[in-house]
């Protein structure tokens, strides 16, 4: 008798012959074909997985996979994975009817992380490392720096949401008393008061900033910047309002060759911005909400004239309409945290700062467990990646070495690029769509290769898969992890892996999965 003939001998969740019993499983599974043997059936879905030889044998391998020993643990194992006898538990993740091999949710409310059909704990199958602090939002949406940081909450639709926050590059926040604003040098600033609940979520540590004198009343921290063409960051967090009529700014100046002024106006009511029209030297604004704060940032680029030091400023009140200043105006706004990362165009998560810069340590996060998914003689593979990215850069890095790879990367166009390296022999395949570049952007997008039916493809969602003539056999990658630490910030919501080619449909469905 066979492996799986014994198998079926003991499993009675399924009545009838060993074939009829197949047949069922296979129809539920819309995996039946007239044309087809059971047997063939079988083999067919075991090859995709990577098995080889006789049906027998890739039955055994199937089974010493899942860790098996006896008719007993076999049936108790077959029963929820290959020849499920009730409800597959995770066709929500399915692409084209196929659900993943392995797959980690951490936008669910419990985090969800499955190896082959099995659910697992976290550092089953991945790997993070920092050292240091770092900052996160919890599920209250309260801001806290702690050690042991992995995960983070967005806030979305009402709700602060649960994500995989992965920060690859250091990040050092330059201004000194980020969150004590009378620390800070005052430029005729009418009064600073520490009344209000700030993004900790704690009374009295957010400071209300006011303008009694309507002369564009403010207060500053100056930094020194190299006199260069290097760009910078600035971020803020400044507090929702309901009916105000008066509006503050965040403002850069880079003083002491040819000056650049960048003002940024903030609609506290509806989160809107606007660079001042005559103080406009600022690019790449944007806002975030964080449920009762607005964080704004923007980046300036010095000249190489001279200029050596950076002010940011906090205007408290400066104007009725965003881009339009007028120092007439009097009023107050209620600011927290304050960041400038030097030399770089992106934002990193919050550093708070007392009287020197802090800095934050690089984060690096792998899947080390490929279970159900690598094989290293694989003739088919297939993946989706699901989050909020910061920047562009390598989104996924499957890699022994630089000849042998396969890489998913949001481009700096904002198209998504899926790059396949066998044997030093490079084959690519970009998304026609794109997406704006940006902060926390959301990126949909998914991949496949397929060595039998010679073509890769990439697809994001919104726009039709792009594919490529592929005459490659895939690499073996059975000894790389599967890296997420090598390009952007990303906040993960769902990554998922298929062992076998799910092809253009499966894609084209994959880069639209939304949670139920």
């Amino acid at each position: 008798m066979t492996v799986n003939d014994s198998f079926f001998s003991v499993l009675s969740d399924y009545d009838g012959s060993v074939d009829d019993r197949k047949k069922k499983y296979l129809v539920a599974t819309e995996s039946y074909s007239d044309s087809l043997s059971v047997q063939d059936m079988e083999k067919t879905k075991l090859t995709e997985l990577g098995y080889t030889g006789s049906l027998n044998d890739m039955w055994s391998q199937y089974l010493v996979a899942l860790g098996g020993t006896g008719l007993s643990s076999m049936a108790t194992l077959l029963s929820t994975t290959f020849y499920g006898t009730g409800a597959d538990p995770y066709t929500a993740y399915a692409a084209n009817g196929v659900t993943p091999d392995t797959f980690a949710d951490f936008g669910a409310a419990s985090e969800l992380i499955v190896l082959n059909g099995t659910a697992v704990a976290h550092d089953t199958a991945f790997t993070f490392a920092r050292t240091g602090n770092a900052g996160e939002f919890d599920s209250d949406g309260a801001f806290s720096v702690v050690a042991g940081r992995r995960a983070n909450h967005v806030y979305s639709g009402g709700s602060w949401l649960p994500r995989q926050l992965i920060e690859p590059a250091a990040a050092t926040n330059s201004i000194p008393n980020s969150r004590d604003f009378n620390s800070w040098t005052s430029s005729t600033l009418s009064a600073t008061a520490q009344d209000q609940v700030g993004i900790d979520g704690v009374s009295n540590t957010a400071w209300t900033l006011t303008d009694n004198g309507g002369t564009g009343e403010n207060c500053y921290e100056s930094i020194t910047v190299s006199n260069d063409g290097a760009t910078h960051t600035v971020a803020g967090f400044v507090k929702k309002t309901v009916g105000a009529t008066v509006f503050p700014a965040l403002r850069v100046d880079l003083l002491n060759g040819t000056a650049l002024e960048a003002e940024l106006h903030i609609n506290t009511n509806t989160g809107a911005v606007a660079f001042d029209s005559g103080k406009n030297d600022g690019a790449n604004a944007n806002v975030e909400d964080c449920e009762d704060f607005w964080r704004v940032s923007f980046t300036v680029t010095n000249n190489s004239s001279g200029n050596t030091e950076l002010r940011v400023r906090v205007m408290a009140a400066i104007c009725s309409t965003i881009g339009t200043r007028n120092t007439s105006l009097t009023g107050s706004s209620v600011w927290d945290q304050i960041d400038c990362f030097l030399n770089t165009s992106v934002v990193s998560s919050p550093i708070p700062t007392a009287g020197t810069p802090v800095q934050r340590n690089a984060e690096t996060y792998a899947l080390t467990d490929k279970t159900g998914f690598i094989t290293g003689t694989d003739t088919g593979l297939s993946g989706a990646f699901k989050g909020l990215v910061t920047g562009s850069g390598i989104l996924m890095d499957i890699r022994v070495d630089v000849n042998n790879q396969i890489a998913l990367t949001l481009d700096s166009g904002g198209t998504v690029t899926l790059t396949v390296v066998s044997g030093g022999s490079t084959t690519t395949a970009t998304t026609a769509n794109n997406v704006t570049v940006g902060v926390n952007v959301e990126v949909n997008c998914a991949w496949y290769v397929d060595a039998d039916g010679n073509f890769i493809g990439v697809s994001l969602a919104g726009g039709s898969a792009d594919t490529t003539a592929f005459t490659d056999a895939i690499p073996d990658l059975s000894t790389a992890d599967v890296d997420f630490d090598q390009g952007p910030i990303v906040n993960i919501e769902l990554v998922r892996f298929w062992g076998s080619s799910i092809g253009t449909a499966g894609i084209e469905d994959a880069d639209g999965w939304a949670r139920a």
